[in-house]
């Protein structure tokens, strides 16, 4: 079980460990779910470089709709540490 938290769980939801496939599916779908119009190679990158920019880095490639973007990354990354920190003090209990 535990296993499947830190590997399954966190290959889908985990943004520090998406690829450039990843993040563009990410993009794809804040265009159809958000109406967001992004220009996908603005974020040639994976998931861990996203980690590094600001809100500022979102809105310089995408001027609107950016904040959008950034605030939807920012809760996506606060779950998966959560759920990350979650896991390891379940397993930590289990010893």
């Amino acid at each position: 079980m535990i296993k499947d938290c830190n590997v399954c769980v966190r290959r889908v939801t985990d943004p520090r460990v998406w690829s450039r496939s990843d993040v563009y599916s990410w993009l794809e779908s804040m265009r159809r779910s958000r109406d967001v119009d992004v220009d996908a190679d603005r974020f040639r990158m994976n998931g861990k470089a996203l980690c590094l920019m600001t809100r500022d880095m979102f809105t310089y490639r995408v001027p609107r709709g950016g904040c959008v973007l950034y605030a939807d990354f920012q809760r996506r990354l606060c779950r998966a540490v959560a759920l990350a920190l979650h896991c390891t003090v379940v397993a930590s209990a289990r010893h």
